[in-house]
């Protein structure tokens, strides 16, 4: 049997200094499209989009569709990766607000 030697680093994962790569989501956005034609940077900005409620996942799901010229991008789990973003910053808001009223109330009752 012959395996393709190109083929085989991806199954290898990454190497080298992968603190370097942007966080989780934007590579499971990014990584979707087979020819590369959905960039870290685009991700990113569609991810905020969507933590400031500036467009639904639906939307973006579709927008970020129309730039994999293969047809390999999933919407449906695009949108689900988008959801969970938006209840990540959701949930880090409220801790946040939380450890605010608590460090307020720590001051005014000291």
């Amino acid at each position: 049997m012959r395996y393709c030697l190109p083929t085989v680093g991806y199954s290898l994962g990454f190497e080298g200094k992968t603190e370097k790569l942007p966080n989780s989501q934007v590579m499971a956005l990014s990584t979707m499209c087979g020819h590369g034609m959905i960039s870290h940077s685009m991700a990113k900005k569609m991810i905020d989009f969507v933590k400031e409620n500036r467009r639904t996942p639906e939307q973006t799901a579709g927008y970020l569709a129309r730039f994999c010229s293969c047809g390999v991008f999933n919407p449906s789990r695009a949108r689900r990766i988008l959801k969970a973003s938006r209840l990540e910053e959701s949930a880090g808001v409220r801790a946040a607000r939380c450890v605010r009223n608590c460090n307020e109330g720590q001051v005014s009752g000291a």
